[in-house]
């Protein structure tokens, strides 16, 4: 699966933009990826970026790194719940 159209699923289930790295640098949105999100309903709202990265997306993209994105396409701290990120799109 090509990493755009990962971050796509990703964003469609989780209500959020991620952004994956390797090596510190941005994956190619075109390059391949062999990973699929086994999950069809986002993380609850109660868990953090950081959860939901050590729960689902390590899980996900062993050997790469994951941010998750705020509205604007920064990366959110850590301890920010996942319900505040969702309101950001929202809005």
């Amino acid at each position: 699966m090509k990493a755009k159209n990962l971050e796509r699923q990703i964003a469609r289930i989780e209500g959020f933009d991620i952004k994956i790295s390797q090596n510190g640098r941005k994956v190619n949105s075109n390059s391949n990826i062999q990973a699929k999100y086994e999950y069809e309903k986002a993380a609850p709202n109660t868990h953090t970026a950081a959860d939901l990265i050590k729960k689902r997306l390590a899980k996900t993209l062993p050997g790469y790194d994951v941010e998750v994105l705020d509205s604007g396409g920064k990366a959110v701290a850590g301890n920010t719940k996942l319900k505040n990120v969702r309101a950001e799109y929202a809005e």
